[in-house]
């Protein structure tokens, strides 16, 4: 705490520092005995305090040995400062055969302690850090989304390469093909395929297709079967596929 003594002088028990209030630069640090009195005189402002009082709270609390002459000189040095810092009326007031009475208007202020001022350091600092940690985590999602998403497209991408025909089957008016090795297929695998699964058999009875068939397993196991119908002079007209799993 601050405390503003007739708005003119500023004392903080914390350094037992006395300066003024406009000018903060003209300022003194007292004893420890004359800041240890002080701060009893401001806690009992306006009220008449015995040397008895004074010289127990001032010294025997803290252990030291109380006596009438510390007591005066520790008044003397308070005068002497307050007068210095502005203040030329009479504050500390000799009460005859009692003691003293500090008679002064006391207005106390918070002060920000060390510890606050550290506090709120640390504050601003977890909060850079937090800003800079939310950068890095959406930089980081980002970049992993990205690598995500050409891996899958680099799994999901069918090469196109040029293949050798095969022939399965000569089936009715149908001749039935491989796209693949022959030898990773099994004969009736693939007319069952063709002939059963994509309807081919009654097809091939009235017309006649060039069918092609094909395990594409770099698209997750589908079957592929594309057909031509045959026209005059062998060419190959409206053709059109088949995938399924």
């Amino acid at each position: 705490m601050l405390y503003i003594i007739n708005k003119v002088i500023k004392y903080s028990p914390e350094s037992k520092e006395l300066s003024q209030v406009q000018e903060e630069q003209n300022s003194l640090v007292l004893s420890n005995q004359a800041s240890r009195l002080l701060m009893e005189l401001i806690k009992n402002t306006g009220n008449d305090l015995s040397r008895d009082y004074l010289l127990k709270h001032t010294w025997e609390d803290f252990g030291l040995t109380p006596s009438n002459n510390n007591l005066y000189n520790a008044v003397s040095e308070l005068r002497k400062a307050i007068s210095s810092l502005g203040i030329t009326e009479k504050v500390i007031i000799t009460i005859p055969k009692v003691g003293f009475k500090f008679n002064c208007n006391i207005d106390i202020l918070p002060t920000e302690t060390n510890t606050t001022k550290d506090e709120n350091e640390e504050i601003k600092a977890i909060s850079v850090k937090g800003k800079k940690w939310v950068i890095s985590f959406f930089a980081f999602c980002i970049a992993a989304f990205v690598i995500l998403y050409y891996s899958i497209v680099q799994q999901k991408e069918i090469k196109m390469k040029k293949s050798t025909t095969s022939l399965v089957e000569v089936y009715e008016k149908c001749h039935i093909y491989s796209l693949d090795n022959p030898l990773l297929h099994v004969r009736d695998k693939i007319l069952d395929n063709v002939l059963e699964r994509a309807n081919f058999k009654d097809e091939c009875k009235t017309k006649g297709y060039s069918i092609y068939y094909s395990d594409l397993k770099s698209i997750d196991d589908y079957v592929f079967i594309g057909a031509c119908l045959k026209s005059h002079g062998d060419q190959k007209t409206k053709c059109f596929s088949i995938k399924y799993e």
